[in-house]
C-alpha cells in the first residue's frame, strides 16, 4: 500500500494514489473503465493519470489481441529491481551529484562526515543507503570507542535510523564480538535488506534534511552535499525500493547474537 506521506514524496496525486494501489492489491489487466468503476473516478480523469503514471514508469499499458481497449497494469517488480540494479551500480562507479562537489579526502574527515549525522534533530529520521561492502570496512577501520560514543549519541537524541542493507552487511554482526554488538543494540533502527548484486559497491549513503552525507571508507575520502533537491531524490529512491526488500527487526537479530554469546560453550 502507498501511503499519504509516501504518496508525498513521490509526488503522486490522490488519483494516481488510488490507481497505484488498486494494482498493488492484485487487481491487474484492467481497462480504464474498470478502474475508473473500482476507484470511484471518471474514466477520462482515469485515463489522464494513467498517462501521467506511464510516463513516470510505474504502470505499462498492453494490447490484447481481440480486445478494443487497452489494459493497464503494474509494472512488474523485476523490471523495478533491474532498474534499482543499474542505479546502484552506476552510483558505486561515479555518482552523478560527485560532480559538483568537492571530495574530503583523510581520515579524520572521514569520522567528521560520520559525526554530521547526528545533526539530525531529536526524533529525526536519518536514511540509508548501504553498499554490500560498506560494513566489513566500518568493522575494520573505524575505533570501537569512535562507534561507541556516535551510537550513545543517537540513543539518547534519539535518531531513528531507516535504511537499506544487503545480506553481506548484515551477516558482518556475526563477526562483532560482544563489546560491539552491545553498541549496536538498542538504536532506534529500521532496516530493509536487499539481495548483495543490487548493492554492488561500498559507499554508505546517509541522507537527512537537506544532506547528503556520502562515506568511501575505503578510499579514505567522503562527500557532504547540501542540496534539497539531491537529499528528496534519494529519498523517494529508498521508498520506492522499500516494497521490494525483507524488513527485519535488527534489535531482536542484535539480541540473539547477544543471548547465543552468553550461553555457556557461546562464542565471545
Amino acid at each position: 500500500m502507498i501511503t499519504a506521506e509516501q504518496a508525498r514524496i513521490f509526488g503522486l496525486v490522490e488519483q494516481e494514489k488510488k490507481i497505484l494501489n488498486l494494482f498493488l492489491h492484485g487487481k491487474n489487466d484492467l481497462t480504464a473503465t474498470d478502474i475508473g468503476e473500482k476507484v470511484a473516478e471518471p474514466r477520462t480523469t482515469v485515463n489522464f493519470h494513467l498517462r501521467k503514471l506511464l510516463a513516470k514508469g510505474w504502470v505499462v499499458r498492453l494490447k490484447k489481441p481481440g480486445f478494443p481497449y487497452p489494459l493497464w497494469c503494474l509494472v512488474e517488480k523485476n523490471n523495478i529491481k533491474k532498474s534499482a540494479n543499474n542505479f546502484f551500480t552506476q552510483l558505486g562507479i561515479s555518482p552523478a551529484t560527485l560532480a559538483t562537489s568537492t571530495p574530503k579526502e583523510g581520515y579524520e574527515q572521514i569520522l567528521a562526515a560520520y559525526e554530521k549525522i547526528l545533526e539530525a534533530g531529536r526524533e529525526e529520521r536519518v536514511f540509508v543507503i548501504q553498499g554490500s561492502g560498506a560494513p566489513t570496512e566500518a568493522l575494520k577501520k573505524l575505533p570501537i570507542k569512535f562507534v561507541e560514543k556516535m551510537h550513545a549519541i543517537q540513543k539518547q537524541k534519539p535518531i531513528i535510523l531507516e535504511g537499506i542493507t544487503s545480506q553481506k552487511g548484515l551477516a558482518v554482526f556475526e563477526k562483532m564480538n560482544q563489546r560491539e554488538l552491545q553498541s549496536h543494540y538498542g538504536r532506534l533502527t529500521v532496516v530493509y535488506v536487499l539481495p548483495d548484486e543490487f548493492l554492488d559497491f561500498d559507499e554508505e549513503i546517509y541522507i537527512f534534511q537537506k544532506s547528503l552525507v556520502i562515506i568511501q571508507l575505503g578510499a579514505g575520502r567522503s562527500f557532504v552535499i547540501e542540496d534539497e533537491t539531491t537529499a528528496r531524490v534519494f529519498r523517494m529512491l529508498i521508498e520506492f525500493i522499500k516494497p521490494h526488500t525483507n524488513k527485519i527487526d535488527l534489535n531482536a537479530y542484535i539480541k540473539d547474537l547477544i543471548d547465543k554469546r552468553t550461553k555457556p560453550g557461546g562464542a565471545h
